[in-house]
């Protein structure tokens, strides 16, 4: 689902279940601000290890400075990547038919 959109940026969130990526597109390249996975236990955090302290269980964001590609994040977080990560590929593929097919050139 697109979120918003400004020159050269578009924002976006997939659910999936229990699971949400917020992400970008910047120069055409998907990249993840943040997920969070409801089914998860674990506190908050900062990628890798920081607390975020007042921010929901299962939630996990990414250094606004370098948010990492949807290829990085697939290696950060393998175990996303058969369901979100492969949701967010779909989405963001649609994104890119979807956009193509209504360029006039």
């Amino acid at each position: 689902m697109l979120l918003y959109e400004t020159v050269g940026r578009a924002r976006h969130r997939t659910n999936l279940g229990d699971k949400t990526a917020v992400w970008e597109v910047y120069d055409g390249v998907p990249r993840i601000l943040f997920l969070h996975d409801h089914t998860s236990g674990r506190a908050a955090y900062l990628w890798p290890d920081k607390p975020l302290p007042g921010y929901p269980t299962g939630h996990i964001s990414f250094d606004p400075d370098d948010y990492p590609t949807l290829a990085t994040a697939i290696s950060l977080l393998p175990q996303y990547e058969e369901t979100l990560w492969e949701a967010v590929r779909v989405e963001h593929r649609a994104t890119e038919i979807s956009r193509d097919n209504g360029r006039t050139e």
